[in-house]
């Protein structure tokens, strides 16, 4: 018979190379609908959204069923305790569509969660070349690292080639642009393909300890181009949780601590010259105390998945004049207010039961994870984290695997 489609679109091994380059970028369409728009202000994260990222983790997905014995395997993961609690989960959080205040926003974040489940169940019952794909996944961290960096450099977006990889359209003087000033000049924080530098420095963060746990060495161009970018896009919760993950790093050494004194001291002096600002603490303390006031009379089954934003018009705690319309940045609260303390805690069970069958490398990576969740909501909210981390657990449950087979 005739192939419809060439040979090496039927291989997985092509699309697991194509999904490790393209991690970084966001290329994608967005879907807007009437619940996208929130105080006469259109947010992407109320929309719809596909991105090139969702097709070739697609076309991954598809090629890896397509090989023998893969539903095999695939079947075997669903007849277990991942498979049939975790869908369990998502039965009883699709039940609490029926008087949320937007069911659309509901099933799309519904539709996405339900996405991330089924990849992370197909794809990590998959034998990877992991060091080969992080090759790639090396060069992309390059092209990107270089464009954040001419970005701070030029005040503003490149374009051209870049639009097609994610870059979006900004400049330093555009209002609600993340900024820092310095030598009496205000600078653009770097953004390159993310949607917001914190978002980059949570990514080159994770890559970074990622690879090292591969067994990358630490002193190379990706580590130093990794810290720069975390440097200069003054994200204070990558230097926070950086800077505890290299100091339990060099502590293992006696011969580090002269590198850890210095680490010290270069923490210290980064908080003389650009110290925590007031506001940013009072938002996010303002947006967390919003959370426990949606969720009273509601604590078991909580305010339903997305429903934040059309939650957020009934909190009295929050200045709508600061138009700081965000999610709360703690990951945690965020889940308990959406999902509620029985759907939490059925997550939380999940994630004992995965955590045992981790391998050691990816459990202190899920501490690192934890911790960056603590001061940040992206690891939620932002495709190219999401997917980075939904990989780093289908690697930190290869070894677990290989003894089933």
């Amino acid at each position: 018979s005739k192939r419809i489609l060439p040979a090496f679109l039927l291989q997985p091994v092509f699309w697991q190379k194509l999904f490790f380059f393209w991690l970084p970028f966001q290329l994608g369409k967005f879907i807007w609908f009437p619940f996208s728009n929130f105080f006469g202000l259109r947010l992407d994260y109320l929309a719809g959204a596909v991105y090139a990222t969702d097709l070739i983790g697609l076309g991954w997905l598809a090629s890896f069923l397509l090989t023998k014995n893969s539903r095999k395997m695939v079947w075997f993961r669903l007849n277990s305790f991942t498979g049939w609690w975790g869908m369990t989960i998502l039965i009883l959080a699709g039940m609490r569509i029926f008087g949320v205040l937007e069911p659309g926003l509901f099933l799309l974040t519904w539709l996405r969660v339900g996405w991330f489940f089924v990849w992370y169940l197909t794809i990590s019952t998959q034998e990877i070349d992991w060091k080969q794909g992080i090759i790639f996944l090396k060069i992309s961290i390059g092209i990107v690292g270089l464009l954040a960096l001419v970005q701070i450099w030029q005040g503003g977006s490149i374009q051209g080639l870049f639009w097609w990889l994610g870059e979006r359209k900004l400049n330093a003087h555009q209002a609600g642009i993340a900024r820092f000033s310095f030598a009496g000049r205000n600078w653009l924080r770097p953004y390159a393909t993310f949607s917001h530098p914190n978002n980059l420095a949570g990514f080159f963060l994770i890559s970074a300890a990622w690879l090292g746990e591969l067994g990358q060495a630490w002193l190379n161009w990706w580590m130093v181009l990794t810290g720069v970018v975390i440097g200069l896009g003054f994200s204070r919760p990558a230097w926070l949780v950086g800077g505890w993950w290299l100091g339990l790093f060099l502590m293992k050494n006696k011969k580090n601590r002269g590198w850890l004194v210095l680490l010290v001291g270069l923490a210290f002096l980064a908080y003389l010259v650009y110290p925590p600002g007031e506001l940013s603490f009072l938002r996010r303390e303002s947006l967390s105390q919003c959370g426990w006031e949606l969720i009273k009379g509601q604590e078991w089954r909580g305010i339903g998945w997305g429903q934040f934003f059309p939650e957020l018009a009934r909190c009295r705690t929050i200045n709508y004049q600061t138009r700081f319309f965000q999610p709360i940045h703690n990951v945690f609260l965020l889940t308990l207010v959406e999902s509620g303390w029985l759907l939490t805690g059925m997550i939380g069970v999940w994630l004992i039961g995965e955590y045992r069958r981790w391998n050691l490398g990816g459990r202190r990576l899920f501490w690192l994870v934890a911790f960056l969740g603590l001061w940040d909501h992206y690891l939620l909210t932002a495709i190219q984290l999401r997917y980075l981390v939904v990989l780093i657990l289908c690697w930190a449950r290869a070894d677990f695997l290989k003894t089933q087979r």
